[in-house]
């Protein structure tokens, strides 16, 4: 079975990786990858090197792919392993470099590997098994993969044939407990969605609420408007140069202000990504006006003093990447939240991902669900040690999740989605 691995996303077509995915996902596309990787978010140097793994048939057609990167560090994946490097450190073992199957920079759920068939799938899971046998890797991690990947993931025993054989028809519980320490572990996490159950406007979407919980929404939004900004929603197809230039400054001085970096991506990957997703980008942006009733009108050249910036798809709305100058009372809720919220039921989207963690979201509407990752790692006694680890976390994620599902703002009678909604629970 002919395969390769990759490191620029430039070796297949975009028709051919299109084909394949056969998804409107934003992230999973050929030119988002492409902007990260042109504009050296995601190579070498960034601790991101590509190393896409592909499958053709003997006719060299794509049947299988998977977006895979080495990494040299933890940053930007948003599940976090410190203490886990942190215990090989201390043993003298390297953690990295580790290969990762993630969308860089972006916590929300969706397709993380390709496959024509069943079949194809298997052969996809063979290689990548071999591959990490013969590396150096310390280990393996799919992180927010969807339901989809599930089974196949939780499946993935990276042993011998003859000792998955063995595990089928031994009944010894030291060969099965051996057996067990070479499956890919389920790991959980818990972040704060708004679902659309049928709304036709905004304030559908309020009815649901109880009325004192209705009424603390009403303040917020009011409070923006007591600011006197002017708030724009600008679909990506109509967004010049000059606002992904405009945006990038805002994001720049508040990852300047929050941490002390200018944040992962340049002024040159948002421009690239405007340029590869025109139909799946949007960028809400405020204005400050001048109250001065004697003062010319807005100059059409005035700069933003806040925005974010979301992708969506025929499903989902995501929240991205939020920057700002000033900090005025309800600004960010207003752009991140609830013009996303209103542009969602515009546009009949089912599901908006605000981005990861927040438990603010929970009063204005976003309903705790479950998140996972799959997790395999080389070294026998450290993933034996994982195993326990993430057995006690996920009881702790789910009770956390449950829990936080009593504070949202909905009427007692509302129905919710499922806590696993967007994955599949595992023993």
């Amino acid at each position: 079975m002919p395969y390769e691995f990759i490191t620029r996303i430039a070796q297949v077509s975009a028709q051919e990786w299109a084909d394949l995915w056969q998804s409107d996902y934003p992230f999973i596309q050929h030119g988002f990858l492409s902007a990260l990787e042109d504009s050296h978010a995601t190579c070498t140097a960034s601790g991101w090197q590509p190393y896409h793994l592909l499958i053709r048939n003997t006719q060299q057609q794509l049947t299988a792919a998977m977006v895979l990167f080495i990494k040299s560090h933890s940053y930007g994946e948003y599940v976090f392993d410190w203490s886990w490097a942190d215990a090989y450190q201390q043993h003298g073992i390297d953690y990295y470099p580790k290969l990762v199957n993630a969308i860089p920079f972006t916590p929300a759920t969706g397709p993380r590997f390709a496959a024509i068939d069943t079949r194809a799938q298997a052969e996809l899971l063979t290689v990548l098994q071999a591959h990490l046998k013969e590396s150096t890797f310390s280990g393996f991690h799919s992180l927010f993969p969807n339901s989809q990947h599930n089974t196949a993931l939780i499946n993935a025993s990276y042993t011998s044939s003859s000792q998955r054989a063995l595990l089928q028809t031994s009944s010894q519980k030291e060969t099965l407990e051996q057996g067990l320490q070479d499956l890919v572990r389920q790991r959980l996490g818990c972040q704060f969605h708004w679902f659309n159950n049928d709304y036709n406007h905004f304030d559908d979407f309020l009815a649901s609420f109880s009325s004192r919980k209705r009424k603390n929404i009403k303040k917020e939004r009011a409070k923006v408007l007591e600011h006197n900004v002017r708030i724009t929603t600008t679909q990506g197809s109509a967004l010049q140069p000059k606002d992904w230039a405009e945006f990038y400054e805002l994001y720049k001085r508040t990852y300047l202000k929050r941490s002390g970096h200018t944040g992962y991506l340049s002024a040159e990957c948002f421009a690239l990504m405007g340029q590869a997703l025109p139909e799946q980008t949007l960028l809400i942006r405020a204005y400050a006006q001048d109250t001065d009733e004697n003062s010319q009108p807005q100059s059409p050249t005035q700069h933003p003093i806040a925005a974010a910036l979301y992708f969506y798809d025929s499903h989902t709305l995501y929240g991205r990447y939020w920057g700002a100058i000033a900090e005025l009372d309800g600004l960010h809720f207003e752009c991140c939240y609830y013009r996303g919220i209103e542009f969602a039921i515009e546009q009949g989207l089912q599901r908006f991902d605000p981005g990861a963690q927040g438990e603010h979201k929970i009063a204005r509407g976003f309903t705790p669900v479950l998140t996972q990752s799959y997790h395999y790692l080389r070294h026998r006694e450290f993933s034996h040690a994982m195993t326990h680890f993430l057995k006690e976390e996920a009881q702790h994620i789910e009770n956390y999740c449950q829990d936080a599902r009593k504070n949202l703002p909905f009427k007692e009678d509302s129905v919710l989605q499922k806590p696993d909604c967007l994955i599949n629970l595992h023993a």
